[in-house]
């Protein structure tokens, strides 16, 4: 899912929507990612189907927008091992849990976190640099 963000510019909740139908992954060269869901995170109370994670169309796009996204062979050699490892959930999503729902924004934020420790100097880990806030927008809130 990271690498998805990283390499190819993918929002979370763009990541957790993506199917293996929407990956194009040739054996060599560059591939392709054709974006059409969402699955963004929200409260049972405020989502159509009562669920945390409902199907939505692509931020600030029309309605059935598509948005294609070339990845490089990096990526496309990252998915296809992802794929052939673990396999996909029953509606084809490519990341999900041990029992096939949508990763909440709290696991991969845990993540996120511990990685920052890793890759930044202390001094980058204290500051607001690839950081991330529990309202998912700006540090401030």
């Amino acid at each position: 899912m990271f690498a998805c963000m990283y390499f190819a510019g993918l929002r979370p909740a763009e990541a957790a929507g993506l199917r293996e139908k929407d990956c194009h992954l040739p054996a060599t060269e560059w591939g392709l990612l054709t974006l059409e869901q969402t699955r963004p995170e929200s409260s049972r109370r405020y989502s159509d189907s009562g669920s945390t994670h409902d199907v939505r169309g692509l931020k600030q796009r029309r309605r059935k927008a598509i948005r294609d996204v070339s990845i490089p062979p990096e990526l496309v050699r990252i998915l296809r091992e992802h794929i052939e490892r673990h396999g996909t959930a029953a509606d084809g999503r490519l990341f999900r849990t041990r029992t096939g729902s949508v990763f909440a924004g709290t696991a991969y934020g845990k993540v996120w976190k511990e990685a920052r420790t890793y890759a930044l100097t202390p001094d980058q880990v204290a500051s607001p640099l690839a950081g991330r806030t529990t309202c998912g927008m700006r540090r401030s809130c």
